[in-house]
């Protein structure tokens, strides 16, 4: 397995948080979040992670893949997950049946 490409998820997976930054950086800096915030650190670590995982299936499933297919996927990897999970079913209560 090529580390690069795991890599390359990873980096994909922060890209959107370093466009943020760089769109934040724009603002007052009462309006800047805080960067100190454990919170905002761990979602770059969450992201990178994201990546890395969605890139790892692929290569498990056996799909080729070269650097720009793996950034690709770090990039759109929060949106494959939140597909994933909103196509999930919902619990449905069905009504009482009155017999």
């Amino acid at each position: 397995m090529d580390a690069g490409l795991l890599v390359m998820g990873g980096v994909g997976g922060i890209n959107v948080l370093l466009l943020n930054l760089l769109e934040d950086s724009k603002l007052q800096k009462d309006r800047r979040p805080d960067y100190t915030d454990p919170l905002y650190i761990a979602s770059y670590f969450i992201s990178a992670g994201l990546g890395i995982v969605i890139v790892f299936a692929y290569i498990k499933s056996g799909t080729n893949l070269n650097y720009y297919q793996a950034l690709h996927l770090g990039v759109t990897a929060p949106l494959i997950l939140l597909t994933a999970v909103s196509a999930a079913p919902k619990e449905t209560k069905l009504p009482d049946s009155e017999a």
